[in-house]
Protein backbone atom coordinates (compact mmCIF):
# COMPACT_ATOMS: atom_id res chain seq x y z
CA UNK A 1 0.00 0.00 0.00
CA UNK A 2 1.13 3.52 -0.60
CA UNK A 3 1.75 6.11 1.68
CA UNK A 4 -0.11 9.60 0.90
CA UNK A 5 1.57 12.34 -0.08
CA UNK A 6 3.04 14.38 2.90
CA UNK A 7 2.11 18.19 2.19
CA UNK A 8 2.55 21.16 3.98
CA UNK A 9 0.98 24.49 3.43
CA UNK A 10 2.80 27.36 2.83
CA UNK A 11 0.91 30.78 3.34
CA UNK A 12 -2.85 29.94 3.78
CA UNK A 13 -4.46 33.75 3.60
CA UNK A 14 -4.97 35.26 0.50
CA UNK A 15 -4.55 33.08 -2.33
CA UNK A 16 -4.06 30.66 -0.36
CA UNK A 17 -6.96 30.01 1.00
CA UNK A 18 -7.62 28.57 -2.91
CA UNK A 19 -5.14 25.92 -1.91
CA UNK A 20 -6.79 25.34 1.72
CA UNK A 21 -9.99 24.71 -0.05
CA UNK A 22 -8.27 22.20 -2.69
CA UNK A 23 -6.23 20.36 0.18
CA UNK A 24 -8.80 20.32 2.73
CA UNK A 25 -11.87 18.81 -0.34
CA UNK A 26 -9.53 16.38 -2.10
CA UNK A 27 -6.66 15.56 -0.42
CA UNK A 28 -8.55 11.94 0.47
CA UNK A 29 -9.27 11.18 -3.11
CA UNK A 30 -5.61 12.86 -4.25
CA UNK A 31 -3.74 10.24 -1.61
CA UNK A 32 -2.64 13.40 0.24
CA UNK A 33 -2.19 14.38 3.48
CA UNK A 34 -1.61 17.97 4.93
CA UNK A 35 1.46 17.62 7.65
CA UNK A 36 1.74 21.20 8.41
CA UNK A 37 0.46 25.07 7.69
CA UNK A 38 3.61 27.55 7.70
CA UNK A 39 2.00 31.18 8.06
CA UNK A 40 2.24 33.84 10.62
CA UNK A 41 -0.68 35.51 9.64
CA UNK A 42 -2.73 32.04 9.66
CA UNK A 43 -6.31 33.79 11.13
CA UNK A 44 -6.25 35.14 7.01
CA UNK A 45 -7.46 31.54 6.13
CA UNK A 46 -11.80 31.04 5.76
CA UNK A 47 -10.74 27.21 6.74
CA UNK A 48 -8.75 27.67 9.71
CA UNK A 49 -10.71 26.59 12.11
CA UNK A 50 -11.22 23.14 10.54
CA UNK A 51 -7.58 22.70 10.00
CA UNK A 52 -7.51 23.43 13.76
CA UNK A 53 -9.74 20.85 14.39
CA UNK A 54 -7.59 18.16 12.37
CA UNK A 55 -4.94 18.62 14.70
CA UNK A 56 -2.75 20.21 12.01
CA UNK A 57 0.24 21.77 13.47
CA UNK A 58 0.59 25.60 12.63
CA UNK A 59 4.18 27.08 11.86
CA UNK A 60 5.60 30.98 11.75
CA UNK A 61 8.35 29.62 9.17
CA UNK A 62 9.27 26.70 7.16
CA UNK A 63 12.59 26.67 9.72
CA UNK A 64 9.97 25.95 12.84
CA UNK A 65 8.27 23.56 10.55
CA UNK A 66 11.89 21.37 9.61
CA UNK A 67 12.58 21.12 13.13
CA UNK A 68 10.10 19.22 13.59
CA UNK A 69 9.60 17.30 10.95
CA UNK A 70 13.14 15.73 9.27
Amino acid sequence: MNQPVRVVLVAVGGYGNTYANAMLDGAAAHDCQIVGVVDPFAEGCRRLDELKALGIPFYDDLDAFYAENE
